[in-house]
């Protein structure tokens, strides 16, 4: 599919959709796979573009803000799921974990540190 080319803000980063609160695990983690992946391609297409390294540097944050919010469902759904879903549910965890250690080999070693605003 063609993607189509529009200006992205932090702000559209970090709100890259609506937080839906019945939003479900396996969801949550589609959602923080998607995202990284998009992290890993826009660092290919320009590994040293530093506007661009900063924004994934905020959308990487946003994804392990949802991976602590995935690990605390799960950890929810788990006791009282049955076999098949509890491996669905360590499934999508692990697809979610995986993909965010990807994004986050992606980001250049300084992009996590604090960024020049928060510095001031």
């Amino acid at each position: 599919p063609a993607h189509r080319l529009r200006r992205l803000s932090p702000d559209a980063i970090v709100r890259h959709r609506p937080r839906r609160r019945d939003e479900s695990p396996e969801g949550l983690s589609r959602s923080i796979v998607e995202r990284a992946a998009e992290i890993r391609r826009s660092l290919t297409e320009l590994p040293t573009d530093e506007t661009r390294i900063e924004m994934c540097a905020l959308g990487y944050r946003a994804c392990a803000n949802d991976m602590i919010t995935l690990t605390h469902l799960v950890n929810e759904a788990l006791p009282n799921a049955p076999l098949v879903d509890r491996l669905k549910l360590r499934r999508a965890r692990k697809r979610a974990i995986d993909a965010l250690a990807e994004a986050r080999e992606a980001l250049p070693p300084e992009a996590l540190r604090a960024s020049r605003q928060e510095q001031q």
